[in-house]
């Protein structure tokens, strides 16, 4: 499925080939990692009940509260166990995760996610609960699937100061309806992830990434072949996985969610690697967005606004660069960093003759904002 996509973001911009990156199962997250991982539940005191993950040796660990997406009119496939194989997976590398099991449907008040944000509240500091000794009510990151993810939103609106990031699975804040109700993040600071199902249309989620314009943090995963069920464990004819298939649907979403947590909420350098380096990525990802963390080696770290298409991409014979801006500068790198082509303009357009590079890829930076090239 074809899409162009136009970000209004100061940001890193890749767009990732997939012959140059990892397969999916190759990805150190993909399998779990070091920590034993224990599970509990609570069904009774809450609206609705949770489902914790967390690693078996007490710590002072981040927290991410997750809720689930929502199940249509009389379906229940959607449950709390659903999204086990990232919650879980996520616990194994040093997190405890709070499942809240709503899947409701219907104007998301985010009301599931402030009584359970409260409850947390109370019972990371109550010295005989089991939070205390394992949480750290510091670094707390909220997100969801869906319906989930708008809901997750409405407590970030509520209470901004307290949540530390937020992750949208396919998912954005809402817009309410005729604008009433609609949730205002301009003034938030923290740090976003949003990952995209390419096969399902993204223009909301891209939209709502946008409305961040103040984080201190903005990742954006557009993941190719992925389709709206792809982000949990389930079977539904009006949400399929997509050709991605299962299993690598799974490991690329694992490989950002883990990476990004312990990059930006654990100082992993290991991780924030992973995160940044775009031959590290799984080759199911269409585009990437960063402007957290160091660049990868030898991206100009300038950032600009401006924005710029290349066609055709893929190229055999000619592309034409065409930008915002009535001056520009222009280069094109290879794989290994060669500089192959440079130039400033002073229009908004140029004509390059590519028919005598060699076939592969080629990342062409345009006033500081990089663009993936193909070469056939």
């Amino acid at each position: 499925m074809n899409k162009i996509y136009l970000f209004i973001a100061i940001a890193l911009f890749s767009t990732i080939n997939i012959n140059a990156q990892i397969n999916p199962t190759a990805s150190p997250y993909a399998n779990d990692g070091s920590y034993t991982v224990m599970s509990d539940s609570n069904l009774t005191d809450l609206s609705s009940p949770l489902l914790f993950f967390y690693p078996q040796t007490a710590g002072t660990y981040p927290v991410f509260m997750f809720q689930l997406g929502a199940n249509g009119f009389g379906s229940s496939v959607i449950n709390r166990h659903t999204y086990d194989l990232f919650m879980q997976n996520l616990a194994s590398y040093g997190f405890v995760v709070i499942v809240i099991d709503d899947s409701q449907a219907g104007f998301p008040n985010g009301a599931s996610y402030i009584e359970t944000h409260d409850w947390f509240k109370n019972k990371v500091i109550d010295p005989v609960h089991w939070l205390n000794s394992y949480a750290d009510p510091t670094k707390v990151v909220i997100g969801g699937h869906s319906n989930g993810g708008v809901n997750a939103s409405a407590l970030l609106v509520d209470r901004p100061t307290e949540i530390n990031g937020i992750i949208f699975m396919d998912s954005y804040p809402s817009g309410g309806v005729f604008g009433i109700g609609a949730h205002d993040v301009s003034g938030y600071t923290g740090k976003i992830l949003t990952m995209s199902a390419n096969e399902n249309d993204p223009t909301a989620n891209i939209d709502g990434w946008n409305k961040f314009i103040n984080s201190s943090c903005k990742t954006y995963v557009d993941i190719t072949g992925l389709d709206h069920g792809g982000f949990g464990d389930y079977v539904l004819a009006a949400q399929p996985i997509g050709p991605i298939g299962r299993v690598d649907a799974t490991a690329t979403i694992r490989h950002f969610l883990v990476s990004w947590m312990l990059s930006e909420f654990n100082g992993d350098t290991q991780a924030s690697n992973q995160l940044m380096t775009i031959s590290l990525h799984p080759n199911t990802i269409q585009n990437f967005v960063n402007d957290c963390g160091s660049l990868p080696t030898g991206i100009n770290t300038e950032t600009s606004s401006t924005t710029a298409s290349i066609f055709p991409n893929p190229a055999t014979n000619n592309i034409t660069i065409t930008t915002e801006l009535a001056a520009s500068e222009i280069s094109i790198t290879n794989t290994t960093g060669q500089n192959v082509y440079q130039k400033t303009i002073n229009k908004s357009s140029l004509k390059i003759d590519v028919q005598n590079f060699p076939k592969g890829i080629y990342f062409v930076n345009v006033n500081n904002h990089i663009k993936k090239l193909i070469i056939k």
